[in-house]
C-alpha cells in the first residue's frame, strides 16, 4: 500500500499455483500458501506449494522486491487442502513453525493425523 492508503495499480509480487480439480469426484485440491516469519528475522517471508509433496520457502528481503528469487525446497506429505496447514510459532522462539493436519481425503494412513515441523 502507498502513502496515500491505496494499493498500486500492479502487484509488489507475483507468482504461480496450480488448483487441481478432478471431473470425476469432485475433489479439489488447493495448495498451500503461507506468509509469515519462518526464520525469525523479522522479514515475512514466503511459503508456496511447488507439488504435490514439496514447499519452496523464499526468504524475505528488505526490498521492493519483497522476496528473495531462489528459495529452499523442502520435502513433506502434504494435505490435498492446504488450507490445513497454518503458521504459527508453537515452541514461542519467534520463528513461525508448520501445523499440518490431514483429511480423509489425503487417504486412510494420514487420517486424524497432524504433524507439526518446527522451523530450525
Amino acid at each position: 500500500m502507498a502513502s496515500d492508503d491505496v494499493y498500486p495499480e500492479e502487484a509488489n509480487y507475483e507468482t504461480r499455483a496450480k488448483v487441481r480439480f478432478s471431473l470425476t469426484s469432485g475433489q479439489v485440491d488447493i495448495p498451500t500458501i503461507e506468509v509469515a516469519d519462518f526464520d525469525g528475522d523479522g522479514l515475512e517471508d514466503l511459503l508456496v506449494q511447488t507439488s504435490k509433496d514439496r514447499v519452496t520457502l523464499y526468504r524475505g528481503e528488505p526490498s521492493e522486491r519483497l522476496f528473495v528469487k531462489k528459495g529452499i525446497n523442502v520435502d513433506i506429505v502434504l494435505p490435498r487442502n492446504g488450507e490445513l496447514v497454518k503458521g504459527m510459532d508453537v515452541n514461542g522462539d519467534g520463528k513461525v513453525d508448520l501445523t499440518i493436519r490431514y483429511s480423509g481425503a489425503d487417504g486412510e494412513d494420514e487420517l486424524d493425523t497432524v504433524r507439526i515441523m518446527l522451523a530450525r
